[in-house]
This record gives C-alpha cells, sequence and structure tokens, in this order.
C-alpha cells in the first residue's frame, strides 16, 4: 500500500509518454541525417568537376547506345574495390534496372557511366567509344539521371527545370 492506484496510472501514463517523445526524437533523427545527405549530394553540384578533359578528346557519338564495361576497377579513396574487373554489357535499347543493397554500387556504377570519376583499371564504352576519351560535354548531352532521391532547390518548378540548360 505504498502507491495508490491514481499514483500507478500517473506513472504509467507518464512513461508511455516519455517513449512516445524518444520514438518521435529518433524519427526526426532519422530525418535530420536524410536532409543532412541530400545538402551534401547537392553542395557537390557547386563543386568545379575534378576530371579534365584531354585536348584531343572527341564529341561522342551515340547511335545505338550500347553500354559496356570492361574489367572496370574502381574504388574511392581509403576504401576496398567496389568494382574488381567488372565486366557488364547493357545492349541497345535495353531497359536495365539497379537492385542492391544499399552501398552495393548502384549509384556508382551511373556515377563511373557519366564519368563523375574516372576508373582505376579496364574501359567504359558507349557504341564502342571509350568514354574516357570523349568530352564530358558530349557525354552528358547524351545521358540522362533521374536521381533517386527527388531534390528540389528552394526556386519555381521551372527553375529546377532549367537548371544547367537555360533554354
Amino acid at each position: 500500500h505504498q502507491i495508490t492506484v491514481g499514483d500507478f496510472a500517473l506513472i504509467i501514463t507518464l512513461c508511455t509518454a516519455v517513449a512516445d517523445d524518444i520514438w518521435d526524437f529518433t524519427q526526426e533523427l532519422g530525418d535530420l541525417f536524410e536532409e543532412l545527405g541530400a545538402f551534401t549530394q547537392s553542395l557537390d553540384l557547386l563543386k568545379p568537376h575534378a576530371i579534365i578533359d584531354d585536348p584531343s578528346s572527341k564529341e561522342l557519338i551515340v547511335a545505338n547506345g550500347k553500354i559496356e564495361f570492361l574489367d572496370v576497377t574502381f574504388n574511392y579513396k581509403h576504401n576496398a574495390n567496389i568494382f574488381e574487373k567488372k565486366t557488364v554489357l547493357i545492349k541497345p535499347h535495353q531497359k536495365v534496372g539497379l537492385v542492391g543493397f544499399s552501398g552495393s554500387g548502384k549509384t556508382t556504377f551511373i556515377n563511373l557511366i557519366t564519368r563523375m570519376y574516372d576508373i582505376h583499371g579496364g574501359v567504359i564504352k558507349i557504341d564502342d567509344q571509350d568514354i574516357s576519351t570523349v568530352t564530358q560535354n558530349s557525354l552528358r548531352k547524351n545521358i540522362c539521371v533521374i536521381p533517386q532521391e527527388p531534390l528540389l532547390f528552394n526556386r519555381s518548378i521551372m527553375e529546377n527545370i532549367r537548371y544547367g540548360k537555360l533554354e
């Protein structure tokens, strides 16, 4: 008979309220980290691109759209190889979906095709043209990437659509 039924009900109610608040906090914390990731990706768009075209680079001419990874090796700084002698053929007009666990290399695969990074070994070809020997401008004019996270700048929809191509 140390506590009353009312005291017990109050303690249970307060414990439940605290548990709910902790749950809400963890959800908001997860959202915060997701937003920080999107913000970091946005800042990457503002950085000058480190890869420079060779003066002898040619324009990419895409007739069919065949993409080949031939013995491609790539890793980020201080990490094990993400791709180790990876060979992939995407035939012309073939539709491909990339599926895998978080961190398995799906985004890296796309970033390598768009030459956001240079590979450490092997060759990536589009219609039998090595993408390291074509101009980055012509490469990116022929590739459309839809990001996995919808991200809009604090502007109108039209300005978001026109980003990077004002006309």
